[in-house]
This record gives C-alpha cells, structure tokens and sequence, in this order.
C-alpha cells in the first residue's frame, strides 16, 4: 500500500484503540466537567457507582461511538496538516530546505493543523459530550441526538463552545505536536542512535507522547473546561439536572470562579491528566509502531499506480 493511505489507517486505529480504553475514564472527565462540584464530591468510586446504577456497564462507554467515528477524520487532518504547515511556515521562520524545522515552525504549525481539523470536525464534538452525558432512552443513536438538537436549537448548537475550544486548540496542538516531535528528535541526536529520519524505540515515543499531551493540557485546561460547559447545554434548557445553564464564555468563567466550583477543579483535572496519559500512550505508540511496520512490510514496495488501480476497483 501506498504510504498515505498506510498513514490513514494507522491513525485511524491507533486512535480507536486509544479512546476505546479510556472511554470510561473520558465519560468521568466530562461529568465531573459538566456537573462541577455536586459530580466532584462524589469523588470516583461514588461517580462510577451512579453510572452503573443508571445505566449498567455499557454506560461507561456511553459516547464512544462518535468518539471512534470522529478520530478518522480529526487525527488524518491534524497530522497530514501539520507535515504541511511545517513547509508554509518553515520558509517564514527561516528554516533552511531540508534542514532542521525550528521550534517555532512546529508550535505554529500545529496550532494551525489543530485548529483546521477542529474546525472541521467540531460539530462531531458537541455530539460526543452530548451523548457521553445523555441519560438512558434520551436518544436512540447518534443521528436521533443530531436530529433533536437541530430541531430544538437549530444550527448554532454544533458550535456552542467554539470559541474557547479554538483559544484551547491553538496553544494545545501547537504545544503537544511541537514537543512530541522535538523530544523524538533530542533523543535521536543525543544518543546518535541513527540516521536523520530514524525512528526511536516505542518507549521513546510513549514518553514523548505523554509528556507533550500533559503539558498541553496543563496549560490549556481551564479553557477546556469552559468548553464542555458550554457544549452539555441547550437554549434555554439543561440536559442533565444539576448544570448551571450561563450565557457564554465569560459567564461560564466567572461562575467557575466565584461560585463553589474552583475547589473542585483540580479533581477533574486530574482524571484528564491520567486519561490523556493513558490515550496518548497508546495513539502515539501505535501510530510509530504501524510506521516502522510500513517500512519493513511488502506494503511499501507496491507501486502507487498500482494502490490506486485496486481503489479505483
């Protein structure tokens, strides 16, 4: 095969695997989000124990549909973006052809690649909190939850969230793609285990993988927060009991600060922090793993005409 389409599958996979199990980690995150203190000071176990109460243990995996559908178009877009970003902006930085791509090249290209692949995909987003947030019989499947929002709320409710999801994404993906790469890069150069263009051993890439997610999502969680906020409520109404309902941005901040919410924050933080640990060290490691496979497998000595003459059949 030929290595684009090579390179789709082993993100499509790897991210399936990845959000497959942390799903119930990932619903835990977004309810202690959504609900702030009233879900926090059940703490873990007590939060755990209401949703198999609620909805048995397939409700764990409440949302990981969507979740999985998603991750074909937002990891494909975010890393083939980013590779093409990094020539855009490598000439703007002054980064020499085919010489090393400075730190700034990379942070900005991933914020763009970041930013272009939520934009695109970001209605896919409010419909996974949504359904990770739904309570038994509200919708029937991913398209009756699409359905009844549009027709409750129109368009805009696939937006609601945007804003600062974007002001998120940007020092996010710049920050996690930036220092993904460079840690590879720093180990390859410091222990001159090969050539430029080598790949590093897979615990090279779980380190690397863990370490940039974590301090993207240390720098960028409180904005994060303020997304899902917004994203589990509707015009007027809230989708589960307990949400305060605000009007935007803003009021969602000022609430997390004033009100009783603030104390709480650290507890979701840290279930994001573990959960991202746990789904960047599989979606990188398997991302190298498919890489280095491609390039010792027959796959790669196919002819592209030939890859595009079996598609076209």
């Amino acid at each position: 095969l030929s290595r684009p389409v090579w390179d789709s599958s082993a993100v499509r996979i790897a991210g399936c695997i990845s959000r497959t199990t942390t799903a119930p980690l990932d619903r835990i995150k977004l309810t202690w989000q959504a609900l702030g203190s009233k879900a926090a000071e059940m703490g873990l176990v007590g939060t755990v124990n209401k949703m198999l109460k609620e909805g048995g243990v397939g409700s764990l995996w409440r949302g990981n549909g969507v979740n999985c559908l998603k991750i074909a178009p937002e990891s494909a877009i975010k890393f083939q973006a980013y590779e093409q970003y990094k020539q855009w902006l490598g000439p703007v930085f002054g980064d020499e052809k085919n010489g090393p791509v400075s730190l700034q090249t990379k942070f900005f290209a991933g914020a763009f690649a970041g930013a272009t692949s939520q934009t695109i995909i970001y209605p896919m987003e409010v419909l996974k909190t949504r359904m990770c947030l739904r309570k038994s019989g509200q919708y029937s499947s991913i398209f009756d939850c699409a359905k009844k929002l549009y027709h409750d709320n129109g368009w805009r409710i696939f937006y609601r969230g945007y804003v600062p999801n974007m002001l998120g994404i940007l020092p996010y993906a710049g920050i996690e793609l930036a220092l993904f790469e460079t840690f590879k890069q720093s180990y390859v150069k410091f222990t001159n285990s090969g050539k430029e263009g080598c790949t590093p051993p897979v615990y090279v890439s779980v380190t690397a993988g863990a370490l940039s997610s974590v301090c993207g999502q240390l720098a960028t969680y409180p904005l994060a927060l303020v997304r899902t906020k917004l994203q589990a409520q509707t015009a007027g109404r809230q989708i589960l009991i307990g949400i305060k309902h605000t009007r935007g941005m803003l009021d969602s901040i000022l609430w997390i600060l004033v009100c009783t919410e603030m104390p709480h924050v650290g507890s979701s933080l840290e279930c994001c922090r573990f959960k991202v640990k746990m789904e960047t060290w599989r979606r990188f490691t398997c991302k190298d793993v498919y890489n280095a496979t491609y390039e010792k497998s027959v796959f790669s000595k196919v002819p592209s005409d030939t890859v595009q003459s079996l598609l076209g059949n």
